[in-house]
């Protein structure tokens, strides 16, 4: 079972507010904020996502899910309606850049309804529904 991951991100002060908004939409409650900043972390049901400042020499990056490294991460929503619900509050909330918007896919042998969409930075986010 996963228990925590972060996620390093640029510009950590401007895009905070757009990552707080996800994860109200995604009810997630914001569990701790370091005091001198650069990080937060934010949990729901024994998982916490974290978001670290990237350092300064980093910061003209951006994410490439096909370097070595993460490629992406799934959340699993409890329905397909509430999937359905979820996708529309972050399309109109954040209009981020969809990959997959609120299709059936197959994947690890397994058929669900998924919605995926990509942060500032570009890290893919995906949410399923069995």
């Amino acid at each position: 079972m996963i228990n925590h991951i972060y996620l390093t991100i640029n510009n950590f002060d401007k895009q905070i507010s757009w990552f707080e908004t996800l994860f109200n939409i995604l009810d997630f409650k914001k569990d701790f904020i370091y005091p001198d900043g650069g990080f937060v972390t934010f949990e729901k049901d024994n998982l916490a996502i974290g978001l670290v400042a990237s350092s300064q020499e980093f910061k003209a990056d951006n994410f490439e899910r096909f370097r070595v490294g993460m490629s992406h991460f799934a959340l699993e929503i409890d329905s397909r309606d509430q999937l359905t619900k979820v996708a529309s509050l972050i399309k109109s909330s954040l209009s981020p850049k969809l990959r997959e918007d609120l299709e059936m896919a197959k994947h690890h042998g397994k058929e669900y309804f998924t919605f995926t969409f990509f942060t500032p930075d570009g890290i893919m986010i995906e949410l399923i529904a069995k």
